[in-house]
């Protein structure tokens, strides 16, 4: 990932059972992945990509609002992906669009391997809401961790 900003991160990194590895993190301005250029619609935007076992950049995508956004962690099984962060304001995943209900609020996002959206939510308090870790288990359950103190 390359970028003109120090603020660009992949915070979170997941293996599929196929081998292929999904990334996400923040990026400010503009960053490119592989011959993929994203460019940020707000203060921090999500890059969100999946790359095949070889290492090839099967996509990449942004998603993001006006606000900071950001994705910390990511887990994956064969289904895809699920990733969990924060967002301020009002951050789009596909046609789905959320609002914050505070400063910031956590989301969850699932993506199908080919990198559409499968589904978004977002919940949180008047408060600095933010969900770390994400795992999904054998059964397809996702489970998170929630910080309402905005320590992330």
């Amino acid at each position: 990932m390359s970028g003109p900003s120090n603020e660009d991160e992949f915070d979170g990194v997941a293996a599929a059972p196929d081998g292929s590895v999904y990334v996400t993190g923040k990026f400010e301005h503009a960053v490119t992945l592989g011959a993929v250029r994203l460019e940020s619609a707000g203060a921090a935007d999500i890059p969100f990509a999946r790359f095949d076992s070889s290492g090839e950049l099967s996509w990449a995508k942004r998603f993001g609002g006006p606000g900071e956004d950001n994705l910390f962690d990511v887990d994956a099984n064969a289904d895809g992906a699920v990733a969990t962060g924060a967002f301020s304001g009002t951050v789009a995943f596909g046609s789905t669009t959320l609002t914050s209900s505070g400063p910031w609020d956590c989301v969850i996002v699932a993506l199908a391997p080919d990198g559409e959206t499968r589904w978004a939510r977002a919940f949180g308090g008047p408060g600095r809401d933010g969900c770390n870790e994400v795992t999904i288990d054998r059964s397809g359950a996702v489970t998170t961790s929630i910080d309402t103190q905005g320590e992330w």
